[in-house]
């Protein structure tokens, strides 16, 4: 069931319609409290609507509830960027690559090719 509210919350907010998704999400969340994913996904909506204090606490009971998930790492880099932390944001890029994702390998490279080339 909760996965369920998860995957159309995300549909809305892949569509333009995030605030219909916060209910459902917030509906996953209340039936599987420690499903990691459902406050991924609620990351993901606050972000896709420019709640990014609120998508980085969601994104950080994500990785408390499972700290081995490069994607929640990843996530949270993309968030701190948007929040201007770059430096909390490269830590987590090199934090998910080091767990296997290869995106966010690339990304930091990119990241740190530019910061030196600043200096």
């Amino acid at each position: 069931m909760a996965e369920a509210h998860r995957g159309k919350a995300v549909a809305y907010a892949r569509t333009g319609k995030a605030r219909e998704g916060i209910a459902l999400i917030d509906r996953a969340i209340e039936i599987a409290p420690d499903d990691a994913r459902s406050y991924g996904a609620r990351s993901f909506i606050m972000g896709s609507m420019g709640n990014f204090d609120q998508a980085l606490a969601s994104i950080n009971k994500a990785i408390d509830l499972s700290p081995q998930n490069s994607k929640f790492y990843l996530g949270r880099a993309r968030v701190n960027m948007k929040l201007r932390k770059r430096r909390q944001a490269m830590k987590d890029f090199n934090r998910a690559c080091a767990l296997g994702n290869q995106n966010a390998c690339t990304i930091a490279q990119d990241i740190g090719t530019r910061m030196k080339s600043r200096q």
